[in-house]
């Protein structure tokens, strides 16, 4: 018995294979779900991680910046995390922020010499990162952290949407215990890879500097494609 989020992968695959309706549809999510600064400070946090500025102040502001765009500041809102109570979901401040993305910047580098999703050898030392980079005061840490590292390493991490990626694609919950987490985040990944790793030729073409700046990024819109039926 497949689960939902197999289930889900073997439709879009199949999409991709009778049309590619979905990779088609990725071009309109900029215009029809997300824009101004969602796509603004991404474009500029992917365009300092490709270039000189990796991990320099810039590169680190422009990070700073996405994330709120992205909805990981809710300010005086509050979630219930299972087995950790109520908190807010916000982001740490600036300093802590910096901090923790510094104390693993010779992972970082090394793991930025890839050049591919593809090139990853083991997923463990992604999912290590994702809970070593704590940027959020929330106790549940998967879907901060894999956007922030996602703007580091737009070429190896996938952002980890809490309700297109987590609820809807993979029916799955977003906020239990940290074990139950990087083994969520262990089940994505792989499923992300070999998904590229079949699809990569007809993905390749749908590349672009605006929003399908990777492949990691181009399957997360894949996904919300997907759920949202665009």
């Amino acid at each position: 018995m497949t689960s939902k989020f197999e289930d889900n992968l073997g439709k879009l695959a199949d999409n991709l294979t009778s049309g590619e309706k979905y990779l088609e549809k990725t071009k309109r999510i900029p215009k029809e779900v997300f824009c101004g600064p969602s796509v603004y400070f991404h474009q500029r946090a992917i365009e300092e991680a490709k270039g000189s500025g990796f991990l320099k102040l810039k590169h680190l502001q422009m990070i700073y910046a996405v994330l709120p765009a992205w909805g990981m500041h809710q300010t005086g809102k509050k979630v219930q995390v299972k087995d950790f109570g109520t908190c807010a979901d916000t982001l740490k401040e600036e300093d802590t922020f910096t901090y923790h993305i510094k104390k693993v910047e010779e992972k970082l580098k090394d793991m930025n010499r890839l050049e591919s999703i593809l090139d990853l050898q083991g997923i463990d030392q992604v999912v290590e990162l994702m809970f070593e980079v704590r940027v959020s005061t929330s106790q549940s840490h998967l879907v901060a952290s894999s956007k922030t590292l996602h703007h580091i390493l737009p070429k190896i991490v996938p952002p980890i949407d809490r309700k297109h990626s987590i609820i809807r694609f993979m029916d799955d919950d977003p906020q239990k215990g940290e074990d139950y987490q990087r083994k969520l985040a262990t089940r994505f990944i792989e499923g992300m890879q070999t998904f590229i790793k079949t699809h990569e030729s007809e993905m390749q073409k749908y590349l672009d500097d605006i929003f399908n700046t990777s492949l990691p990024k181009l399957f997360d819109n894949l996904i919300v494609a997907f759920v949202k039926k665009l």
